[in-house]
């Protein structure tokens, strides 16, 4: 029986994909998977979960959302090339987002018709001003995205006027956006929330824009539904996944198997290794572990625990070799997802989970000397990295680890329960931090600064 290609969707939130997951298992006849940027399941968990369960030859991700940094796109990227590290018996490939895609024109197009019919006025499309409102990020070119649609849409339609604005991050604001097509005579504005499965951000979006008809109670503001399972996004979709899955079998050589791109850890000095994993080759791993040899993605035998003179666990004198710790070893989460837990078994137990916390945050400072951030949601401790070039490294190398984490700028947050063990989950999470954090202050910073600077 020929195995089936896997593909994953991501985007903000999952439970709006559903039923454009189903409509796309239909139409291309393969197991679909969804993965979520800031909730469960999270791109790690929903490719190791269709890889279990489909046991694919080939995974493709695909984007899914639109107004995102270039950051979390190379985000996205890097946990993706860690599921091929892991040793498991497929290729799993990001493939490049929707952005203007003519289908996805056509899809708002629709949802720009389907606003016409909730009007309360008869006002001609001549007299209606189309706002579109983007997420707003720090990145110009996601931002510019916003503006090229917006344009096609305008040109598609008899509109009054056109503008853009965004609901966070950057300028114009959603306000500004409004005043600006009152300004033109505009009496009514059709805006439409550029932001494909997003609900959570449409809704806001929609709120704003409720407190703005209160200023302008002589114009109309309509906002546009979101999308569901159409046609036009099915077929995009369907395309995306096509292209990535002829640029992978493109990519393919040496007899199947999948060769990444080359790089150096280190600048000025540093090292470049090779090593192969169950038939995929790329760079990370120190001298010692180069050559042809079959590397386990199974850890190292466990450290014990070694205990001060004050009678707690000396989190610094454990390993005694931290380029050994930093590729060859790993907590036993590897064979299991270190999940977070519910917000109810922390109020449950707040004593023992607060003393969680507080072995965490001792033992992360001990090994790293990164401030701790203290989490607004229950069940989880966060880490400042230096900076965000570093998190999104680090986030990448722990998802390897089978450790759930997630990313708000340069913090990274780590799930913190109270059943967590001092020789167990605890112990885990700080050998995790530990050896990723040796590796990108050891071997990586100085070539990732050479590539943000455009010398790499």
């Amino acid at each position: 029986m020929d195995r089936p290609n896997l593909l994953v969707l991501v985007g903000y939130g999952s439970d709006n994909f559903d039923l454009l997951r189903r409509e796309l298992q239909l139409h291309l006849t393969i197991p679909v998977e969804i993965a979520s940027l800031e909730a469960s399941p999270s791109v790690g968990e929903s490719i190791q979960a269709g890889v279990a369960a489909h046991n694919p030859r080939y995974v493709i991700v695909l984007p899914l959302f639109v107004g995102g940094s270039e950051a979390k796109n190379r985000n996205v990227a890097m946990i993706v090339d860690g599921a091929n590290e892991r040793g498991f018996d497929m290729v799993a490939h990001y493939g490049k987002p929707l952005g203007v895609h003519n289908k996805v024109v056509a899809a708002y197009t629709d949802q720009l018709v389907y606003a016409f019919r909730e009007t309360r006025f008869d006002y001609p499309a001549e007299d209606t001003a189309l706002l579109i409102v983007g997420r707003g990020s720090r990145d110009a070119n996601s931002n510019a995205e916003a503006y090229h649609m917006a344009r096609l849409l305008y040109e598609a339609g008899d509109y009054h006027s056109m503008d853009v604005a965004f609901y966070g991050a950057t300028m114009p604001k959603i306000a500004a956006g409004i005043q600006r097509c009152v300004q033109t005579g505009a009496q009514r504005i059709i805006i439409l929330p550029y932001t494909l499965y997003d609900e959570h951000l449409a809704q806001a979006i929609k709120a704003q824009v409720q407190q703005q008809q209160d200023v302008y109670p002589d114009v109309e503001l309509l906002v546009s539904a979101g999308l569901g399972g159409q046609v036009n996004i099915v077929q995009a979709v369907s395309q995306r996944y096509q292209d990535a899955l002829d640029e992978l079998t493109a990519a393919l050589s040496n007899e199947g198997r999948y060769i990444s791109k080359p790089h150096s850890h280190g600048a000025g000095g540093g090292h470049t290794h090779t090593y192969r994993v169950a038939g995929f080759a790329t760079n990370l791993l120190p001298p010692r572990y180069q050559g042809d040899a079959l590397i386990s993605a199974a850890p190292m035998g466990a450290a014990d625990l070694i205990y001060g003179t004050d009678g707690r666990v000396a989190w610094d004198q454990i390993w005694g070799d931290f380029c050994d710790l930093a590729l060859a070893g790993g907590p036993p989460h590897r064979g299991m997802l270190l999940e977070p837990v519910a917000p109810e078994a922390v109020r449950a137990n707040p004593q023992r989970y607060h003393a969680v916390l507080a072995e965490l945050e001792r033992g992360i400072r001990m090994i790293t000397k990164l401030p701790i951030v203290t989490s607004s949601a229950p069940g989880w401790i966060g880490v400042r990295c230096t900076d965000e070039a570093m998190a999104l490294w680090l986030l990448r190398a722990i998802v390897v680890e089978n450790i759930s984490v997630r990313r708000e700028d340069d913090v990274l947050y780590f799930p913190a329960g109270p059943d967590f063990r001092l020789e167990g989950e605890i112990k885990n999470i700080i050998t995790v931090v530990a050896k990723t954090h040796h590796y990108w202050t050891e071997h990586l910073e100085g070539a990732e600064q050479q590539f943000q600077n455009g010398q790499l």
